[in-house]
């Protein structure tokens, strides 16, 4: 009686924990979504406010970096390792300006 009793202890403990397993793997993680709400410009350190206000933006190794005009591009664009910081590097897939948009020109620069 006392084995009758251990086995189905025993059957009632798999049956729990393969169900447990099955429902644990079975649903799918959730992405995590952050909303970007204001960006930094990668030269010069100053808050740009939302994406959609930077004057340009680049995809540099998987990451987007903004800045406040076309002038904080080039230079970055020169020397990218110097401006590329874990502080100012927002995910590739982060909100880009508008095509088209207008953009700032740093003052003295030149189009």
């Amino acid at each position: 009686m006392i084995k009758k009793f251990m086995a189905a202890i025993t059957v009632a403990i798999l049956i729990a924990s393969c169900t447990f397993t099955f429902a644990a793997t079975s649903t799918p993680a959730a992405k995590k979504v952050v909303a970007i709400t204001k960006v930094t410009c990668a030269v010069t350190g100053e808050v740009i406010g939302a994406p959609a206000a930077a004057g340009a933006f680049t995809v540099y190794k998987g990451h987007t970096y903004y800045f406040c005009c076309s002038g904080c591009l080039a230079k970055f664009k020169a020397a990218p390792a110097k401006y590329a910081k874990p502080a100012v590097a927002y995910p590739a897939d982060a909100p880009h300006p508008k095509p088209g948009a207008a953009m700032k020109m740093a003052p003295g620069s030149k189009m």
